[in-house]
């Protein structure tokens, strides 16, 4: 990575990020998933949340490592989703007061009725939606 870019990152506190750009960042095409967050975690210090569409979410907070599938939903236009994942994490971690389950289902929760319908939405969806009702896996990195 650049020094403007570790410089950047050094004032982060979290890191919102998807496996293309994991990768670059990592400088690592070879690297996916859980092998590639590992190694980002020597990169940054913070939360890191790193998706993939469709595919197995990881975040990492300390020495724990969350891992989920993102919930089947009918994708209408995927136009915004990291947008609306981030700003539901962001709100649900603030809200939660870091708890890190509540935030992921929150993001989740807010991409998938992002990506159910056309157009732009009025901000973070309310409310209990059975699509925030999902296993996640969680890892001591310790161990």
């Amino acid at each position: 990575p650049s020094k403007s870019l570790i410089l950047a990152l050094d004032k982060a506190d979290i890191l919102l990020i998807n496996q293309e750009e994991g990768q670059d960042l990592a400088r690592s095409k070879k690297l996916e998933g859980e092998k590639l967050i590992i190694r980002l975690k020597n990169i940054f210090k913070g939360i890191i949340i790193l998706t993939n569409g469709r595919e197995r979410v990881f975040t990492i907070s300390g020495n724990k490592l969350y891992s989920f599938v993102p919930p089947d939903v009918k994708v209408i236009n995927k136009t915004g989703a990291g947008d609306a994942f981030g700003s539901g994490f962001l709100s649900g971690y603030i809200k939660n007061k870091g708890d890190m389950e509540k935030a992921i289902r929150s993001a989740t929760f807010n991409a998938c009725a992002c990506i159910s319908r056309v157009g732009a939405h009025e901000g973070i969806k309310k409310g209990d939606c059975s699509l925030a009702k999902f296993k996640i896996n969680t890892e001591d990195l310790d161990r």
